[in-house]
């Protein structure tokens, strides 16, 4: 059955369908990879997405008691640890996980938090706390601009 969620993601990647074949080798081609072929990649999720129903704290009891309805329910979440799993549409990122090519960090934060999204962003993406230090740009940006061969 097709869904309006469906129609509107077939839509969204039909829309970029112009642009897809460029990108994706311009990005993966933008740096050397290392001398393991490892290689950084970022998510950044703006907008509406619900950071406890992406990388589930299920082993938390406090997760089942203050996400009443909102929580996933266990037999659906994709395992990665006795504590931690993942949403039920993530299941190829679950399986990047146990094959070892993808990992997680949680937790990290930054000093003194004002819970203004604009300010937290900018500092996100400069890596810098100071409001002056933002006109310039990010750590992706400056990490690039460092790496042998990047221009």
């Amino acid at each position: 059955m097709q869904t309006r969620r469906r129609f509107i993601e077939q839509s969204a990647l039909l829309s970029l369908t112009p642009w897809i074949p460029n990108f994706i080798p311009q990005s993966l081609g933008a740096t050397a990879p290392s001398a393991d072929d490892r290689m950084l990649v970022v998510i950044q999720m703006d907008g509406g997405n619900d950071g406890l129903n992406t990388v589930i704290p299920f082993g938390d009891a406090k997760y089942a008691e203050v996400r009443n309805e909102l929580r996933i329910p266990d037999r659906e979440i994709h395992k990665l640890s006795d504590e931690i799993g993942l949403h039920p549409s993530m299941k190829g990122m679950s399986d990047l996980f146990q094959e070892g090519r993808v990992s997680f960090i949680q937790g990290v934060g930054f000093p003194n938090p004002n819970r203004s999204h604009f300010e937290s962003m900018a500092i996100w993406q400069h890596a810098r706390l100071e409001t002056a230090q933002h006109d310039s740009i990010g750590w992706l940006g400056r990490t690039a601009e460092g790496l042998r061969g990047f221009r």
